[in-house]
């Protein structure tokens, strides 16, 4: 049977902070699917602005961060996987240029990913933040600090992708899928 489940509360989970007087904003929305057969065909994907794989600092602050929470839960690590890395920079690149958070293209994601990793479930968190010293770090605590997120980052996932974009504007918008391998 082929199930969809939406790990968010309609529309995601908004965080508002204060540091020094301002106010800044956090969004977080979790999505999760399983069975790789129940992704349909290909959908439309944004070309890359960055076609390297090295990970930029906030993509390892959220791996490093990530992989020491799960081993506080006493999880294995997550392996970083190449192909899920770029399919998630993509997303947030997609993220940054539209201004908002969301899961279209999950399926096309994980079909493309599919490609080369046999995988028997799939999810992903995405998050954005703006105005905080270390976004990374931001990113991971508002997924720690949601049910729905924290679910995502301590599932039976072996491999992961992290993608981040930042805006002119100061926005960093971070994609994290996870993958259970067959």
């Amino acid at each position: 049977m082929k199930r969809w489940m939406l790990l968010s509360l309609s529309g995601g989970v908004l965080l508002l902070a204060t540091r020094g007087g301002s106010l800044f904003l956090e969004q977080a929305r979790a999505f999760s699917f399983t069975d790789s057969a129940a992704a349909p065909p290909s959908e439309q994907l944004v070309a890359t602005s960055r076609p390297e794989l090295g990970l930029t600092s906030q993509e390892r602050v959220v791996f490093e961060q990530i992989n020491a929470y799960r081993q506080t839960r006493g999880l294995e690590p997550l392996e970083l996987d190449p192909v899920m890395t770029r399919q998630a920079r993509l997303h947030s690149d997609a993220m940054a240029a539209q201004g908002r958070l969301s899961h279209d293209g999950f399926q096309a994601r994980v079909q493309e990913i599919g490609r080369t990793v046999t995988y028997s479930t799939a999810s992903e968190n995405v998050a954005f933040n703006q105005g905080f010293r270390e976004p990374g770090a931001q990113a991971v605590q508002g997924w720690i600090n949601s049910p729905g997120h924290r679910q995502n980052l301590e599932g039976r996932y072996d491999v992961t992708g992290i993608g981040a974009s930042h805006t002119t504007d100061g926005r960093v918008y971070f994609t994290q899928i996870f993958i259970r391998r067959r």
